[in-house]
């Protein structure tokens, strides 16, 4: 879809990040790329994924403006947040942590593609992604353990499904997706060893190939960087 549209205006939510990062240096790479905006605390210091009006007040002075985006990436999210690791154990669950992980990764998340969406073409190609994960895949969890993690990517996945179809009434050529990065060597996941742990370049090559090759009907769907469908 996106590979095929000449000029691309993209926005990274998190560009900062060791993803982010990797991903906004290979969208500056693609022969259609245009422009790309860059929305973390480093260019905006008051922004707090846990505080929307940190935020939406410069979504909407964009909005204002009539500034469009054809392509947004939302590449945020934390395993371990204010030093609590994933719980091993349900007897580890804490609700303050719990809670924490619904904010930063499923409501930030929310409020974020509601911010997005106005800014959205109505009628060109164009699409939206968030960073998953593959534990938040129920039928999929074999291990139990994360619960706190695994329910808010879930959540995540639901909030991204329910937007998807809100926003294919308004452009049928439009994809609103949630993918699986792959384990990263970031620093999310230095204190975690895995045997196919790829570097932020690699899994940024593969994440944006998914997104720009991404059709309508894959909207609302959780994939991994191969493009591939993850069970809910």
């Amino acid at each position: 879809m996106l590979d095929q549209v000449e000029k691309i205006d993209a926005i990274i939510v998190g560009a900062s990040g060791g993803i982010g990062r990797a991903l906004k240096a290979e969208l500056a790479a693609q022969p259609n790329f245009s422009s790309v905006e860059s929305f973390d605390r480093q260019h905006f210091p008051e922004f707090d994924l846990t505080r929307p009006e940190s935020f939406v007040p410069q979504f909407s002075d964009w909005q204002e403006q009539g500034r469009r985006f054809n392509l947004a990436i939302i590449a945020t999210g934390a395993l371990i947040i204010d030093g609590v690791p994933p719980e091993r154990r349900f007897a580890e669950l804490e609700s303050a942590n719990m809670a924490n992980h619904f904010a930063l990764n499923a409501i930030g998340p929310a409020m974020l593609i509601q911010q997005l969406l106005p800014l959205m073409p109505r009628n060109d190609p164009a699409a939206i992604a968030a960073l998953s994960a593959r534990v938040g895949s129920i039928e999929d969890n074999q291990l139990g353990g994360w619960v706190s993690y695994r329910a808010a990517k879930t959540a995540l996945n639901q909030i991204i499904r329910t937007a998807s179809i809100e926003w294919t009434r308004k452009n049928q050529e439009s994809a609103l997706l949630a993918i699986h990065p792959g384990t990263v060597d970031t620093r999310l996941t230095s204190g975690y060893a895995h045997p196919k742990k790829v570097s932020a370049e690699v899994a940024a090559k593969k994440i944006l190939r998914t997104i720009l090759s991404a059709k309508p009907q894959m909207s609302g769907g959780f994939y991994d960087n191969e493009g591939q469908s993850i069970p809910f």
